[in-house]
């Protein structure tokens, strides 16, 4: 997005031109850099990104926990079956 994103070439034209993210960092002033996030709301972009990874995290986890859950009464109520079945109970 820094340097190749087509809808931003107008805005990054107005504080720096780089081929690559290594020639930006190394040769543009990083007040340029900065004025360009703000601009462009990338800075909004990236924390909204950030969000929606943790949010998918989280359901994530929160479905491998549910899905081990199951499986451990799943595999309780098997033992509590073979068990009454051999009248063991």
């Amino acid at each position: 997005m820094l340097v190749e994103c087509a809808n931003l070439q107008d805005i990054r034209a107005k504080y720096f031109t780089a081929s690559s993210v290594r020639e930006l960092f190394e040769s543009i002033d990083n007040h340029s850099i900065i004025e360009f996030v703000k601009e462009t709301h990338f800075n909004c972009q990236l924390l909204l990104q950030f969000y929606i990874t943790c949010i998918a995290f989280v359901l994530h986890v929160s479905f491998i926990i549910c899905q081990l859950l199951f499986d451990f009464i799943f595999i309780q109520l098997i033992i509590l079956s073979l068990s009454t079945l051999h009248g063991t109970e």
